[in-house]
Parts: structure tokens; C-alpha cells; sequence
């Protein structure tokens, strides 16, 4: 069979080839994982409240609606979705 060595061939001290290719591809796996997980966990960039609105007066609820759709853009637009 292909995937079996005599224990001799095998640089694995007795260990089945099946085991070092699973082993291998579980090593790599975990890495690209990995580095996905850090690129999808950056943090986002600060943003400072905008109290007023373009206009010279101050509109109620302005601060808060203007919050919101700016988080709720960061959420849609972050790496990862």
C-alpha cells in the first residue's frame, strides 16, 4: 500500500505515514486559522462624537444617530463581514 512503511523506512520512530500527513495537514490548518483569526480581530479605528450638526444649532438626538450609523458602518465594513 502507499501509505504504509516498514518501521525501518519511517522517520517517524514506528508512527504510520497516515499519521505524519494528518498531522501535517492538521499544522497547517491551525496556522492559516490562525492568522485569519488575527486579521479579523484588528480594532477598528477611534472615532470622536459629533455633537452638533453642520448647521449652527444643536439638533436633539443628533449625537446619538450620528453614533449609530457610524457603528453600525464599522460593523459592515470590518474584515470578515
Amino acid at each position: 500500500m502507499i501509505f504504509k512503511r516498514k518501521i525501518s523506512d519511517s522517520p517517524s520512530l514506528g508512527r504510520p505515514l497516515w499519521v505524519w500527513i494528518s498531522a501535517c495537514a492538521t499544522g497547517v490548518v491551525l496556522l492559516v486559522l490562525l492568522g485569519v483569526a488575527w486579521y479579523w480581530s484588528r480594532m477598528p479605528d477611534l472615532f470622536w462624537v459629533n455633537e452638533k450638526s453642520a448647521g449652527n444649532g444643536r439638533v436633539v438626538g443628533f449625537a446619538t444617530t450620528d453614533t449609530l450609523v457610524r457603528i453600525a458602518g464599522t460593523l459592515l465594513d470590518k474584515p470578515g463581514g
